[in-house]
């Protein structure tokens, strides 16, 4: 609405709203990614409410960026879409969003930064968001400027993950490949199992574009495959989860 109160964008919430207080946040962002968007940025914790106008024409009407409270002021950060997978429904990543709104989430880890330099979490999510926002070299310049730090947290393989995706988007698939390889072992010998799958999941993932772009097919299958069978292992409402990888799948 505008300041008068006057609607400006009609947003459709059907099956979408019944579904929130099931995904775990502690700020969300509610993006209307019409042509003309808006977002509503509110917190659990009070009755704030702040507009944010962007724009971008991605075929979707409501995509929720959800921010999960880690340490300090660090935030875990996903953008998803609700929507239907045969008979299932559920949350999927809005990825055609990511470099658009991840510039939003980069600007508010460089002054994290500034603020605690000394903070490796905050380089750590510095990278992250840098990598979904397109922006690989910047996020390895973090990783290296983190993981100098030194620091217990984050652990070796939340950096490796990073570096692994940053790699990928640079073309480097080999040293990608090599480096999510690393990851996959040393989760594999983590006792937390939940953590493990769940983490795996997103390392097989990414192997699989290391090997797509090898040009390794069958290998990138096998990734893919795997990742899919950690999924139903983890869920009893797959499809929505492993739609990203399904997608994949089919452009092999």
């Amino acid at each position: 609405m505008d300041d008068d109160g006057n609607a400006l964008n009609e947003v459709h919430w059907e099956g979408i709203l019944t579904h929130i207080a099931s995904t775990s946040y502690h700020k969300m962002d509610i993006i209307d990614a019409n042509i003309q968007s808006y977002s509503f940025s509110f917190n659990q914790e009070d009755t704030d409410i702040n507009m944010i106008t962007g724009e971008g024409d991605h075929g979707k009407q409501v995509a929720l960026a959800l921010w999960q409270h880690d340490t300090g002021e660090a935030y875990s950060i996903e953008v998803l879409y609700w929507t239907k997978v045969g008979s299932d429904t559920g949350w999927v990543p809005a990825e055609d969003l990511y470099p658009e709104y991840f510039k939003k989430v980069v600007a508010y880890y460089q002054e994290k930064v500034k603020e605690m330099p000394e903070a490796a979490y905050y380089w750590y999510y510095l990278a992250d968001a840098q990598g979904k926002a397109n922006l690989p070299e910047n996020a390895l310049k973090s990783i290296t400027r983190g993981k100098a730090l030194k620091s217990g947290y984050p652990e070796d393989f939340h950096w490796l993950m990073v570096k692994g995706e940053a790699l990928n988007k640079l073309g480097k698939y080999e040293e990608a490949s090599s480096t999510l390889i690393n990851v996959i072992q040393g989760l594999e010998r983590e006792k937390d199992d939940y953590m493990k799958k769940d983490y795996l999941i997103k390392a097989y993932f990414d192997l699989e574009q290391s090997y797509a772009g090898l040009k390794e097919t069958d290998k990138a299958k096998a990734a893919y495959e795997k990742s899919l069978e950690l999924i139903k292992q983890i869920t009893s409402n797959p499809g929505p989860r492993s739609l990203p990888v399904q997608r994949a799948l089919e452009k092999l």
